[in-house]
Order: structure tokens, then sequence, then C-alpha cells
């Protein structure tokens, strides 16, 4: 039959695991190492002691392990900011559709390169009219209002 001590240590060990949404994975890792430390504190050395010497150790090891998480997190979401910052310069924007244009690309270059490149274009009734004033054929816009949807 299981003891007082030993359920209470299991009810602690669940309920730590489980923690909080709002914490962060640093905080997260110190609470669930600190349950795993002192449920193996208490085992090993089979007394409360061990379980608090336990505790200390694994509220150290889960939160060093909780802030490497955290790193990681923050390094994905700066290469990942830095990706689309790149995909945005990269994009083809209405300037660059008149400069290709003005310099005699086809329409299917221009076309192919806002394809292929991504567009930046809001084809809204103004920058249609425009297009049409630099002399951008309507085939092109009509493409490049598909393009944007």
């Amino acid at each position: 039959m299981p003891t007082r001590t030993s359920c209470v240590l299991w009810f602690s060990l669940f309920s730590l695991l489980s923690g909080c949404a709002h914490m962060t994975p640093t905080d997260a890792g110190a609470l669930k190492g600190a349950g795993l430390g002192a449920v193996t504190g208490a085992i090993v050395g089979n007394s409360p002691e061990g379980a608090l010497v336990g505790a200390a150790i694994g509220t150290v090891a889960g939160a060093a392990l909780g802030r490497n998480e955290e790193l990681e997190q923050e390094r994905d979401a700066a290469l990942w900011a830095a990706y689309e910052s790149d995909l945005q310069r990269q994009a083809v924007t209405i300037s660059d559709v008149v400069t290709m244009h003005h310099n005699g690309l086809s329409d299917d270059t221009i076309f192919l390169a806002a394809q292929t490149r991504g567009s930046q274009i809001d084809m809204n009734p103004r920058n249609i009219i425009y297009l049409k004033e630099q002399g951008v054929s309507e085939p092109l816009i009509n493409q490049l209002i598909t393009l944007n949807r």
C-alpha cells in the first residue's frame, strides 16, 4: 500500500509537470525540474533532505534547459524575421514594373519577375491608372492584378 509521503510526492510531480500556460520555458523548466528532482531525491535519499537537494538541483537543471529552449525560440524568430525582410526587399514594386517597362523589357519578362520574386504591388485603381499612364500594357496590368489576389 502506498505511503502518504509517496502519494504526496506523486501528486506534486504531476501538478508540477502540468505547469501554467503563461510560463516561459525557463520558468516551466525550473518548475518541472524541481518536481522531478524532489521526487528523485526523496526516492534515492529516502528522506526529506534528499527531496530538498533533488528539488534544488532539478530547479537549476530545469531552468538551464528551459532557457536554452527560449534562446532557440528567439533565434528562430529572428531568423524568420530576417527571411521575411529579405523577401520583401526582393519583391517587385510598382516602381520596378515601370522601370522595367521603360527599359524595354517584355510583358512576359516583367510578369515572370513579379511571379518569381513576389510582388508588393497594391493593385488599387490609382495604381492601375498610374501603370496605364506609364505605358504598361493592359494584359500585363491584368496579370499583375491576378497575381496579387
